[in-house]
């Protein structure tokens, strides 16, 4: 097969990923397994491999197209789009799990594939969406703990700088600093 035929074979694929992904779109009930219909699709092709930028540029343009999409909403519909694309590998995984506990309509597995996306596990994505909220406000509680922490020991390491303290003063102040530092947060 000669490298036009072929790129002309690759683009028949993935404009049809990109009608699969507009007429699962376009259903009139979003449910997470449309989406998982989406990875499947997309996983046919690329079999666990990332998909080259220019090949979702291709898919992404090809859907907006399809599903008409005015200027404005485009770029937003096309990062959803390319959100789930991202995470097609594990998005099924993760709706699966997730759809035991709760049902998982459109915009739920989009959170999914974000999820993903940031670095979770299929696993880790889809117990932050049954537990909601109240794992994300832990998560930054600890943040903003472990910011505090590091900040106080920062602020001791400047203390020491100062050699006109008091030496017993220094040596307290040194003592909280390694203290600070065991925790290691």
């Amino acid at each position: 097969m000669t490298k036009k035929a072929d790129s002309k074979a690759r683009a028949s694929k993935l404009h049809a990923i990109a009608n699969t992904i507009a007429d699962k779109l376009k259903a009139h009930e979003s449910t997470g397994s449309l989406v998982v219909q989406i990875c499947t699709a997309v996983q046919g092709l690329y079999r666990g491999a990332d998909i080259p930028a220019e090949e979702m540029e291709f898919m992404l343009d090809d859907v907006s197209r399809a599903m008409k999409w005015t200027s404005k909403s485009a770029d937003k519909r096309k990062l959803e789009t390319k959100a789930i694309l991202v995470a097609s590998e594990s998005l099924p995984t993760a709706i699966a799990r997730a759809s035991k506990q709760m049902p998982v309509p459109f915009y739920q597995a989009l959170k999914l594939a974000r999820l993903i996306n940031g670095g979770k596990t299929a696993i880790q994505a889809a117990s932050a969406l049954v537990n909601g909220k109240k794992a994300d406000k832990v998560e930054a509680k600890d943040r903003d703990v472990a910011t505090a922490w590091k900040s106080v020991n920062t602020h001791l390491k400047r203390i020491l700088e100062h050699t006109q303290l008091p030496k017993r003063f220094r040596a307290e102040v040194r003592m909280l600093a390694d203290d600070f530092s065991e925790l290691n947060i």
